[in-house]
């Protein structure tokens, strides 16, 4: 996707990319204007990968780890290519079975993840009493 591989580009230059409803908000470095241009020119792209990558974040199963850890945040845009959304839910949220066939969070959640998940909860409730 475009819009993927300009922010890639972006955030090699030291830039800043959000969104602020309509507006793309770029900060950064004036030596990386070649590329603030790029992602100017390319605006439509890049919106639809930052909505993506937000989408991605909001729907990850392991949400309460992700914003109680400073070192673990999925992105987006280490993904090399967008999966193709859910037929049923038209989700994007995606992961990957043993055989590596992808599979949709939503529809087909990943059941001993998600069990591992409840054990390492309660693991670390225990610790905290």
């Amino acid at each position: 996707m475009v819009g993927l591989r300009l922010l890639d580009e972006a955030r090699a230059a030291g830039l800043s990319v959000t969104a602020d409803g309509e507006r793309l908000v770029i900060r950064g470095p004036k030596r990386a204007a070649s590329v603030a241009r790029r992602l100017i020119a390319g605006k439509s792209d890049v919106m639809a990968a930052l909505a993506a990558r937000d989408h991605m974040r909001q729907s990850c199963p392991l949400g309460e780890i992700a914003e109680s850890s400073d070192d673990f945040v999925p992105a987006w845009e280490d993904c090399p290519e967008v999966p193709a959304p859910c037929p049923r839910c038209a989700s994007v949220a995606r992961w990957w079975n043993s055989l590596g066939e992808s599979r949709c969070l939503s529809c087909e959640p990943p059941n001993a993840a998600w069990t591992l998940l409840r054990r390492v909860r309660a693991i670390r409730e225990q610790g905290t009493k």
